[in-house]
């Protein structure tokens, strides 16, 4: 089976191999927030910056621009996620 990540397939000869495993996990972390019942925005806003971060160095390996392109928006979706945390009511 091919792992995958925002429907991209992740090499499997791709190096450095902290890098594969990072988005390995990422694709398997994405897919449980998915199952959720509850949303956890400070969560999905993490699992958002991780990704941006590892597509951002999966984009320098490559020199994909469009790995560069999914980097740039899953930072935009973390600041837009942790904003619309801070907006919500909070219940003590």
């Amino acid at each position: 089976m091919q792992a995958k990540i925002a429907q991209r397939v992740i090499p499997h000869g791709l190096r450095p191999v902290a890098l594969r495993l990072e988005l390995v996990e990422l694709g398997d972390l994405f897919r449980a927030y998915q199952q959720r019942n509850q949303p956890d925005l400070p969560l999905l806003a993490d699992l958002q910056e991780r990704k941006a971060r590892a597509f951002t160095t999966w984009a320098d390996i490559t020199s994909d621009a469009g790995l560069r392109w999914e980097a740039r928006r899953a930072e935009q979706a973390a600041v837009a996620t942790r904003f619309q945390h801070q907006q919500r009511p909070h219940h003590w």
